[in-house]
């Protein structure tokens, strides 16, 4: 399953820097892998606590950081389903979604704060629900541009299977720096910027700004290896990012 591929990463690059974000004069909040793979443990244990059950939905209304893939592997863990959603939406927009999917519980930056703030370690051993491949591992919303936003659930299949054709290119490896800027909630960031890097053993860059000078800044001063962008993306920079 995607979780575990995640937890043997982690195991096997403990102490590597996983997710790191600039913050203010040029700081950076860093993860290793052990850190962020126990608090998706903390988290999965937090949902089953509460009542989170098997392929229940949750819903994930976050922009990019840290935080978006501990929570996400932290749903997974619980044998639940997530519903990435864009923050940017509006109230009836997001309400559409969430009356759609059938979402018991809703992540947004308050929530994902105030639950990471009274985690507490989880036991080693304890044992997560076993789940099989093709239970869903995500549904995602379409922009509904032409149409009302329609739900597509993708498995775990799914998306090792993603994993496995983009791993035999060998675009990626351990000694990577991946910038995360394109929305998570969209398929092709959440495979290229959090899945292919977080179970490759790379390090994952996030910066909470589209202004091209802190984005330069950012890929300086970490070491970007790896730039995924869409043309709108470029536009920002008139000579190119390098």
């Amino acid at each position: 399953m995607l979780h575990q591929k995640f937890l043997e990463t982690a195991k096997n690059f403990s102490g590597k820097t996983a997710l790191q974000i600039r913050q203010a004069a040029g700081e950076y909040r860093k993860y290793t892998y052990a850190q962020a793979s126990g608090l998706a443990r903390s988290v999965g244990f937090y949902f089953i606590e509460h009542g989170i059950q098997a392929q229940d939905r949750i819903a994930m209304i976050l922009e990019n950081g840290p935080e978006w893939p501990v929570f996400y592997f932290g749903i997974l863990l619980a044998g639940a389903t997530a519903v990435p959603i864009d923050p940017h939406l509006t109230e009836q927009e997001i309400s559409n979604i969430l009356a759609d999917s059938g979402a018991k519980i809703v992540i947004n930056k308050n929530t994902a704060d105030e639950i990471l703030k009274n985690l507490e370690p989880l036991n080693p051993d304890f044992k997560f629900p076993p789940i099989d491949s093709d239970s869903p591992a995500s549904i995602l919303y379409t922009s509904g541009t032409t149409a009302v936003p329609k739900g597509v659930v993708l498995t775990h299949r799914n998306f090792l299977g993603n994993l496995n054709s983009v791993s035999g290119l060998k675009i990626y490896n351990c000694r990577d720096n991946v910038l995360s800027i394109l929305p998570l909630h969209h398929s092709y960031p959440f495979m290229a910027t959090l899945v292919m890097p977080l179970l490759t053993g790379a390090t994952v860059t996030y910066v909470p700004t589209l202004k091209p000078e802190e984005i330069l800044s950012a890929m300086k001063e970490t070491g970007v290896t790896i730039l995924v962008g869409v043309p709108q993306l470029f536009c920002y920079f008139p000579q190119g990012p390098a």
